[in-house]
């Protein structure tokens, strides 16, 4: 799937940052056994597809280098990684590769969830969902909602979907066990002593007797120490995935490049100040201390607070390892945001990934530099920077430009993959005498909605 942000295919558009426009679909051979033959399979399909819709028809090693393509975004699979070094940067070599936020976020949650030294965690949730997940589970987890009411006298929310698939759903469920441990445990005694309690029920109550003491402490720990990072985790997630898909319902504002890696650096950050800690604090670490000596557990503390400072560790290297070679980037897309030019260098040069070096001279010359640069914004809750960028289009039109470029860059491929959705109901079993062009203008029609499509396409 290819959207199309160039200047010279959305200049119709009412403005340039409102929305990823789909184009067109083109298909490779289906190779994935041999990452790198695919991904050199779909680098040349993108390069040949590129030269056929947008570029003139010369044989290949005479075409030139297009220096209008800011970014490829795609998900973190080594075919793409692969694509992009071998054919994209080669033909498109101002293009930066930026992996999708979304992609990344969910691998670092996924640390947590994954690694053995919390696989205790993993257990009870795998566990507890097995009898209350489903359709067939429903009165179960109505008696456990009137138990926790009657025992809390208070209303408590209803236990999460046990979808520990991902790092949220483990999360999610973490958190209502850390609240809900002891009631819930008592539930389940009173669900294992009834006379037609399932095989499933007993065995998680007899499991869950014997290892309570260690996943409380566990529960605890994690609450206590990793909320912040999760709650950063949830707070980018939750901003990058809305969209810029035309809707006729109204959706969350895209946030902006270098808003989305400040929060990334500060997750960053947040990793490491919890890595370099000694983590546990002296109330936390007393009671594991209380329960080895009194023999209700038996694992090695030391070991195991080792353990969970390596997941962060690992956690922010693989987040670092990721996302850090666009901090460059977005850190001198600050110089876009009006608001905080009062704070940042008068020397163009320092920002030559925004501004091409032989532009800069021109930029400076013709004045619009300075004009910019008296041109500071005011910090307000209503201030929409895309905005401000499309009214100042006329009297900086050198500026312009690359801040269009720089500003549409999308920080995820979601906008991408909700076309697959779209392309699965085109192509239903009632439409499948239609030809592949026809199902493209048809894709093309429903992904854009009633945004018209530009007349240059």
């Amino acid at each position: 799937k290819v959207q199309s942000d160039s200047s010279d295919h959305c200049k119709l558009l009412p403005s340039f940052y409102s929305a990823a426009y789909f184009v067109d679909t083109f298909f490779v051979p289906d190779i994935r056994d041999d990452e790198e033959k695919y991904g050199d399979a779909f680098g040349n399909a993108l390069v040949e597809w590129w030269d056929g819709y947008f570029g003139p028809h010369e044989p290949r090693d005479s075409r030139p280098l297009r220096k209008d393509v800011t970014a490829f975004v795609t998900d973190n699979v080594n075919y793409n990684i692969g694509a992009f070094k071998r054919h994209w940067r080669q033909r498109f070599p101002e293009a930066q590769h930026v992996r999708c936020v979304a992609h990344v976020l969910n691998l670092v949650g996924a640390m947590f969830r994954d690694h053995p030294c919390l696989s205790v965690l993993r257990e009870v949730m795998a566990k507890a969902r097995s009898i209350l997940k489903g359709k067939r589970n429903i009165r179960r987890r109505r008696r456990l909602g009137q138990f926790l009411k009657a025992v809390l006298k208070k209303d408590v929310p209803n236990p999460p979907d046990w979808a520990d698939t991902r790092w949220s759903g483990w999360y999610d469920c973490a958190c209502w066990c850390g609240q809900s441990f002891q009631p819930f445990r008592q539930w389940l005694a009173k669900e294992a002593g009834s006379s037609d309690a399932p095989a499933t029920v007993t065995d998680f109550h007899t499991w869950l007797g014997e290892n309570a003491p260690l996943v409380l402490l566990q529960l605890v720990f994690v609450i206590e120490n990793a909320d912040e990072v999760f709650q950063l985790l949830e707070d980018i997630q939750v901003s990058v995935a809305s969209t810029f898909v035309p809707s006729k319902h109204p959706r969350r504002a895209k946030p902006i490049m270098h808003s989305v890696y400040n929060k990334l650096h500060g997750l960053h950050t947040k990793l490491q100040n919890l890595a370099d800690s000694k983590c546990l604090g002296t109330a936390t670490e007393s009671q594991l201390t209380r329960k080895n000596h009194a023999g209700k557990s038996k694992y090695d503390v030391s070991k195991w607070r080792a353990s969970f400072l390596d997941v962060v560790q690992g956690a922010a290297t693989k987040l670092w390892k990721y996302v850090g070679k666009n901090m460059e980037l977005a850190k001198q897309a600050r110089i876009l945001d009006p608001r905080l030019i009062g704070a940042l260098s008068e020397d163009i040069g320092e920002y030559d990934l925004v501004f091409p070096p032989p532009l800069q001279s021109e930029i400076v010359q013709s004045g619009q530099w300075r004009l910019y640069r008296e041109s500071v914004a005011g910090n307000t809750s209503k201030f929409d920077i895309l905005e401000w960028w499309e009214g100042m289009s006329l009297r900086l039109p050198l500026l312009y430009p690359h801040a269009r470029r720089i500003l549409a860059i999308p920080h995820t491929s979601c906008d991408v993959e909700r076309s697959f959705s779209v392309w699965k109901r085109v192509r239903s079993d009632k439409q499948q005498s239609m030809k592949l062009g026809t199902h493209k203008a048809y894709v093309s029609f429903c992904f854009n909605g009633a945004v018209p499509a530009p007349q240059t396409v």
